[in-house]
């Protein structure tokens, strides 16, 4: 029987070793009953709550541990970690930096401003903090798989690889360091070699979720499906409020067709990203369902996403009106104009004006929910649902006529999704979305044929301008980029064509949204809308789909784009 407060301490510190943290936690408390102001047990009991989940009682043991002893720099560091652990940031970069006042060399309070700053979205500050922390434990193998962790968010994949492997080289069963080297190789496209670490990862601890999580990202980027959402069950139910797993499990259920479970998940994407206006996920609340007399409910749609989505969505609009509610629907500006001149889109308003009196909102890709839609029940999927204002087909129409003189097949040309700076999560997807200008034009270049660039976006835009002539040598081509203020513009120039071909865009959207002819070249990795495997679209009728390979090369899909274009020319 221990009877000695330090034996009972010592005692908890074996427990704690031996990962028998409970019996450990009891420990502690016997010894801080006979010895009520010990800051170190109270310190120690911190580590083992926090050790066995239950971080709440552990930031509350560390806190005691630190009024007791506010000169006691290892129980603050571990009260900053603690309040990691907890959502608590600003308490805890608060906590840790006046830990580094008192040992401004201290590697682990180092490593928890990192983990701060990472978790504020800021990992270039976090790769400083990690940087210091190494330099201030060389040897220490969590500063390496964090640093490891933090170079990835920074997109400085092979840098990651060295820390991590540094890392396990020390100690070869290190959690963080195999998840986070996964997840390296699956940024730099081994995937293979990052499900082995993934592998490893979850043989550890299959308790730990982030492995698991990391293992079905990557079954799905090899398209293991049934494996990925395998792995994403289990993750939600060792961690249900992490979003990303039903977030990430919905775009497969969409990409494969499964749109039941996929709209129910996708509701997600508000957890994710926690960026919509209304600051809050809606879940199924489905307008239609009310009892309500026809077109008394006054809904207000509004869009969330791309210029794509909204005009791949805005149908719905429609469908809502001619079920009886009053549509107000907020969209870009670019859009404005095109979509109040639609007929049964209901009001049209722009994003930043003064939002009207309604009786209940949806936002647009939650509508699809609403409408329990199928694959079999798209609205207007088999017609257009978009048209060309009469004045600006007029004014394309006089305006290629000039520009063209004899009439031949017109193609509207789209290479390039563009740059978007402020969205650097999307520069990956983009740059493989993309065609190189110079091998589009040269597979392209026919006699016979009228092209016109429908581009908009830097740097594709300007890589164009000026230089048309050196790309087209033999068919004819009008950069029409220049006139093309909105999407009122553009749909009165696609009105007078025969053909878009474009990589997967917006515009890609309108011209098939207005049953004009749309070829899209479309990446491996596709986009959850285009499906799998297939040529056509549930969505418009009008589509063909040109699909890389597992090769992702370009070549060969601008190839079949050439043979079939030549056959459309000549039956033209």
């Amino acid at each position: 029987m221990f009877r000695d407060s330090d034996e009972l301490n010592n005692r908890g510190l074996f427990l704690v070793g031996a990962r028998r943290f409970d019996e450990a936690v009891q420990a502690f408390n016997a010894a801080i009953s006979i010895k009520t102001d010990n800051s170190e047990t109270y310190n120690n009991r911190g580590v083992a709550f926090r050790a066995s989940g239950r971080v709440f009682e552990a930031v509350r043991s560390f806190s005691t541990a630190v009024r007791l002893d506010p000169a006691d720099h290892f129980a603050r560091v571990n009260l900053g970690v603690a309040l990691l652990d907890v959502g608590r940031l600003p308490d805890a970069e608060d906590t840790l930096c006046r830990s580094l006042v008192m040992e401004p060399g201290f590697g682990r309070a180092l490593s928890g401003l990192g983990i701060a700053r990472i978790r504020v979205h800021n990992p270039e500050s976090g790769v400083v903090f990690f940087r210091r922390a190494a330099n201030a434990d060389p040897g220490s193998d969590e500063v390496h798989a964090n640093l490891g962790g933090a170079l990835n968010e920074t997109r400085s994949y092979q840098e990651a690889l060295r820390h991590t492997a540094h890392s396990l080289a020390t100690s070869p069963d290190h959690f963080d360091a195999m998840n986070n080297r996964a997840l390296s190789f699956f940024k730099t496209g081994s995937l293979t070699e990052g499900v082995v670490w993934a592998e490893r990862a979850v043989a550890l601890d299959v308790r730990r979720w982030e492995a698991l999580n990391t293992r079905a990202v990557l079954h799905g980027e090899m398209r293991r499906f049934d494996e990925a959402l395998t792995g994403y069950a289990a993750v939600s139910r060792i961690n249900p409020s992490y979003a990303e797993s039903y977030w990430n499990s919905s775009l497969i259920n969409l990409l494969l067709g499964n749109y039941h479970d996929g709209w129910r998940n996708y509701q997600f994407r508000w957890k994710v990203n926690r960026a919509h206006e209304f600051g809050t996920w809606l879940g199924e609340s489905r307008f239609y369902s009310q009892p309500q007399e026809a077109g008394s409910s006054i809904v207000f749609v509004y869009h969330e996403q791309g210029l794509g989505d909204t005009l791949q969505f805005c149908r719905y609009a429609r469908k809502a009106s001619s079920e009886g509610a009053r549509v107000v629907m907020q969209v870009p500006g670019p859009l404005v104009r095109l979509l109040r001149g639609q007929s049964g889109m209901g009001e049209v308003i722009e994003a930043g004006e003064r939002i009207p009196f309604f009786d209940l909102h949806c936002p647009m890709l939650s509508l699809p929910l609403a409408f329990g839609t199928t694959l079999e029940t798209i609205p207007y999927a088999q017609g257009a649902y978009l048209q060309a204002l009469a004045a600006d087909e007029r004014y394309w129409a006089e305006r290629l006529e000039r520009q063209f003189g004899e009439r031949r097949l017109r193609v509207g040309l789209v290479w390039s999704g563009g740059f978007r700076p402020e969205q650097p999560d999307l520069w990956a997807v983009n740059e493989r979305r993309n065609v190189p200008l110079g091998l589009f034009a040269a597979a392209l270049d026919l006699p016979g044929i009228d092209f016109v660039s429908l581009q908009k976006g830097e740097p594709a835009e300007s890589e164009f301008r000026g230089r048309e002539g050196a790309y087209w040598k033999v068919g004819r081509v009008f950069n029409a980029a220049a006139d093309l203020k909105d999407f009122a513009d553009t749909a009165g120039l696609i009105a007078n064509l025969d053909l878009v071909i474009s990589v997967d865009t917006s515009t890609v959207h309108l011209a098939a949204a207005m049953g004009k002819p749309t070829w899209i070249l479309n990446r491996y990795d596709t986009c959850w809308r285009w499906l799998l495997d297939r040529e056509d679209s549930p969505w418009y009728a009008s589509v063909r789909l040109y699909r890389q390979g597992a090769d992702r090369d370009w070549n060969t899909v601008l190839k079949r784009v050439t043979a079939d274009l030549i056959k459309t020319r000549d039956l033209n």
